[in-house]
């Protein structure tokens, strides 16, 4: 049953590490961007959305990723962009809620994420 709700498919965006010709040491390179398939699905809900003015036309659409119970996404943080069913692309807001299981301790029961787009 929780195919109905858990149905979209997730990747993270992972920068690539390239040589610099201003540091012995590799960079981070975000322009061509290597993406991580999760390994389930994800149910991703808009929360809110808010306007800007004349002046800066912009829209800020906030949506909530869950993962389904029993998974976990250890490289998603603060820093983290994903993109949902290979098209939306959004930026982590903040640090995920690891929700404790409530009959297994230490064990993550499933993981809430603000993330948003902003557009304009």
């Amino acid at each position: 049953m929780t195919e109905l709700i858990f149905n979209q498919p997730l990747e993270l965006k992972i920068p690539r590490l390239v040589d610099s010709p201003y540091s012995s040491e590799p960079v981070v390179d975000w322009s061509t961007p290597d993406w991580k398939v999760v390994p389930f699905s994800v149910s991703v809900q808009q929360l809110d959305s808010t306007e800007g003015n004349e002046v800066h036309p912009q829209v800020v659409t906030k949506m909530v990723l869950i993962t389904p119970p029993g998974t976990d996404i250890p490289d998603l943080d603060s820093d983290s962009v994903v993109r949902v069913g290979g098209v939306m692309e959004l930026k982590v807001v903040g640090n995920p809620a690891r929700w404790p299981d409530p009959w297994k301790p230490g064990v993550v029961h499933h993981l809430e994420a603000v993330v948003e787009v902003v557009g304009g």
